[in-house]
């Protein structure tokens, strides 16, 4: 009989510059912490940091970030400044993302590109981090929330029951992010 195949954990790309690492396959940049950036802006950063040091375009980065969307110059520049607030950058030319006038824009700070070793699963502070930035908070619920999150710590499983639109599964993601940090848990 045939051994089972075994798989080897693929390697995650992790780009690191300044005090932050960019994971692209989570969509995740940290700076000891998560930094709280996504969407279009995420998109930019990962284009410019992918091609660390060349001018890219706005055509270029328009069709990275807006892929088949036509949209208009002040749509790039308000998510070029969110990703520079985002990394405590001012002004149009900083330690990290510079611009060209009349060319674009260019990565400019030194990039250090890893790929070795297994994807480790993420921390309970990421994930609950990620978690909570998924849902707005919920009005009226807070006694619902602490007393699933106690359920949890002393039971595997919990069932959330209710007619469609109630708000079970906000609920259910408040509970995850609130004791995410707290209970090391292993979904699988």
């Amino acid at each position: 009989m045939p051994e089972p195949a075994t798989t080897k954990p693929i390697a995650e790309a992790v780009y690191r510059f300044g005090p932050y690492s960019l994971y692209p396959a989570r969509r995740l940049l940290t700076a000891g912490q998560p930094v709280d950036l996504r969407g279009r802006a995420l998109d930019l950063l990962l284009a410019l940091v992918e091609r660390a040091g060349e001018v890219l375009d706005r055509a270029e980065l328009e069709s990275r970030v807006w892929p088949g969307l036509h949209v208009g110059e002040n749509n790039l520049r308000v998510q070029m400044g969110k990703l520079r607030r985002a990394l405590g950058q001012e002004g149009d030319d900083g330690p990290y993302v510079g611009t060209v006038p009349g060319q674009g824009y260019r990565f400019v700070a030194p990039v250090l590109k890893e790929g070795a070793g297994p994807v480790p699963p993420p921390s309970p502070a990421v994930a609950a981090f990620a978690l909570s930035r998924q849902v707005a908070p919920p009005l009226g619920r807070d006694e619902a929330i602490a007393t699933l999150a106690a359920s949890l710590g002393r039971q595997r499983l919990v069932t959330i029951a209710g007619a469609g639109g109630m708000g079970k599964t906000t609920v259910a993601l408040c509970v995850a992010a609130a004791v995410g940090g707290a209970t090391p848990m292993a979904w699988r």
